[in-house]
This record gives structure tokens, sequence and C-alpha cells, in this order.
């Protein structure tokens, strides 16, 4: 069979692991007998899966599924270490950033100025950026971006009365 990509021969020799079905990932590993392939990391155990990335068989211990695929320890650890799509170790909660940047500047009024429109834009921006993994929605952008608009809104109303002057007491 030729190399698919250099076209030199080569010469294959398919263990009976890759023949079988896929083993059930939470099944005890199984002691390999003459002629089975054994796990790349556990030589007494019988393989039951080629690791997606490098190719190296896997017992049942050692097959991680991850998007579907089957991969080692080795290859996991190394696509987390190289920030590879699909291996998220942490995210950004921008739902949450744009609820502190609505609510916690109250204590301040005078940050809101700043603070509301951030809260605005930060709910427009990342309205489509993944979430959290745990509590999944879109809520809290929904609630910032109407607690902001209220805190604009009376920025606007006090600049408004500012501006007319106050009403004065009617003096008798």
């Amino acid at each position: 069979m030729p190399c698919p990509s250099c076209h030199v021969a080569l010469l294959v020799e398919v263990y009976p692991a890759l023949a079988r079905p896929l083993a059930d990932p939470a099944a005890a590993p199984q002691a390999s007998l003459d002629g089975d392939s054994t796990c790349f990391n556990h030589t007494l155990y019988r393989a039951s899966v080629p690791c997606g990335a490098c190719g190296r068989f896997l017992c049942n211990l050692c097959d991680l599924v991850i998007g579907g695929r089957h991969l080692c320890p080795d290859c996991v650890h190394r696509s987390m270490q190289e920030n590879a799509p699909g291996m998220t170790t942490e995210r950004m909660l921008w739902d949450r950033l744009a609820m502190s940047l609505a609510v916690l500047p109250i204590i301040t009024i005078y940050f809101t100025l700043l603070t509301a429109p951030a809260a605005i834009w930060i709910s427009l921006r990342h309205w489509k950026s993944p979430g959290s993994l745990v509590a999944p929605g879109r809520w809290r952008f929904v609630a910032a971006s109407l607690f902001a608009v209220m805190q604009l809104s009376m920025w606007v109303l006090l600049i408004w009365f500012v501006a007319q002057g106050f009403p004065h007491a009617a003096s008798d």
C-alpha cells in the first residue's frame, strides 16, 4: 500500500484490536493474549482503540473520548498546553462582567456614566460568545442591559432637570 502523501510503499500490519468494535469505555481493561495489540501505556492490557491524534493503541483506561475523538492522555495534555480548539480550560464569563458593570458602581453613582454604556456594549458584543459550562443562559446580558438603560435614563432626566432649572416651590 503506498503512503498517501509521499507514495512510498508501506507494509501495514493490522492488529486484531482495529477490527473489533469499540469497547464500552466503562469496562475494565482486559489482559492481552498472544497476537493481540497492547496498550502503549499498559503493556499487560489489550488495546481497544487507537489514539485519533498520534495513533498509539489505547486500553479502556487510557482512552479519553473528547469531542467524539479517542485521544491518549499525552495528546490531551499537549492539546491543553497548546490551547488547541475544543480543549477549553477556562472561559471569560461576559454575562457576569456585564452584570457587574451595571450593578456594582451604584455605590458611587458617578461611575455609572461610564459603566452603564460599557455594560450595554459588552452585552451586545458578546451575546453569541460561549457562556458558562455550568449555568448556561443569556439572562444576565438582558438584565444588565435593562439595568444600564435605567441608569442612563436617570442621568438623562437629571441633566434635563438641571438644564431646565429645578421647579421652585410656589411661594405665597
